[in-house]
């Protein structure tokens, strides 16, 4: 190799290595004034109601006048209810999509893992699409259904998975940046077929909005004064046969280990009831997540009815909400 040929070829290399570098818009330093934090000011109590905003939301806190005057046992009620609802949030997440939890636990174990220069354009995008899957306890928006596209590109996210180890297979890239993938949460355009095009988790990818129409039409009873809500908490899947069958919403069954610890705030929850109503209701509730018995999950909706339980529904919303469609 004659000197002029070893030199072009250095000169080539160093070429190739510089234009490996980023080159997206993700990796220059995020200027300050071009975002809005969105805290507000303190009011005249100094609380801050706003905290902060990102893309077309603002957090706000609430304060709860009067919490102080309730008793201890009516806070610990309190506490336990809430408790069993947080235990419930990943149903939530996996119902409204089934990618939904694998996408957020990979993206939060680059939002607690990244050690890089965190001031750049990249980051910020990466931050507020983190911010809105919170939000929107999945990939899809609460209000119009449509799925959120990430602003960040995927040069900007490979540096972001090789800067901390985190796989992502094609399925899920293709997920998150396609925006022909699951792209509507809740279709109500029949035509397109209801089931078919949501990508809701109630059904199995496989299951047609026809097929489901038959199997509740199948198991229906007809002429029935008081029937169960039929589906409520179950979801729709083939078995290995091709019948479709439900995978129901109880221990032992689907989401088993976040009922479980459900059912364990609700019974620690009955050492707290102000009376035996309030007692027979959380009874029946508990039934029913064990169960899966619709008519227990009645039950409890008439128990909790009553005149002498209506003050806890607004807590027993949070915990229940998890299981309504």
């Amino acid at each position: 190799m004659t000197k002029s040929q070893f030199t072009l070829l250095a000169f080539c290399s160093i070429f190739v290595v510089v234009g490996c570098g980023p080159t997206s818009e993700d990796f220059q330093t995020l200027d300050p004034e071009s975002i809005s934090v969105g805290a507000s000011e303190p009011d005249e109590d100094g609380f801050v109601w706003q905290t902060e905003q990102f893309a077309d939301l603002k957090i706000v806190r609430y304060q709860i006048p009067g919490w102080e005057q309730l008793s201890q046992r009516q806070q610990a009620l309190v506490y336990c209810l809430n408790m069993a609802g947080l235990s419930g949030r990943d149903i939530m997440y996996d119902q409204n999509n089934r990618y939904n939890l694998r996408i957020r636990r990979m993206l939060e174990n680059i939002y607690n893992s990244y050690d890089g220069d965190k001031n750049t354009i990249g980051w910020n995008r990466f931050e507020n699409y983190l911010k809105r899957i919170w939000f929107s306890n999945g990939i899809h928006h609460h209000y119009s259904n449509k799925k959120h596209q990430p602003e960040f590109s995927q040069e900007y996210f490979d540096h972001l998975l090789s800067s901390t180890s985190t796989e992502c297979t094609d399925e899920i890239r293709s997920v998150i940046f396609d925006p022909t993938v699951e792209p509507k949460k809740v279709e109500q355009d029949g035509s397109l077929g209801l089931v078919e095009s949501s990508a809701v988790n109630f059904y199995g990818p496989n299951v047609s909005t026809e097929e489901a129409k038959a199997y509740f039409a199948s198991i229906k009873v007809e002429g029935s004064r008081s029937p169960v809500e039929y589906g409520l908490n179950s979801r729709l899947v083939k078995n290995a046969e091709g019948e479709v069958v439900e995978e129901v919403y109880m221990i032992g069954g689907l989401y088993s280990e976040a009922i479980e610890e459900i059912v364990k705030w609700l019974t620690e929850a009955q050492n707290y009831t102000e009376n035996e109503k309030q007692s027979i209701a959380l009874a029946h509730l508990i039934d029913y997540y064990q169960t899966g018995d619709l008519e227990k999950w009645s039950l409890y909706n008439i128990n909790s009815l009553k005149p002498m339980v209506v003050k806890l529904t607004s807590h027993q919303e949070l915990m229940i909400v998890v299981l309504k469609k």
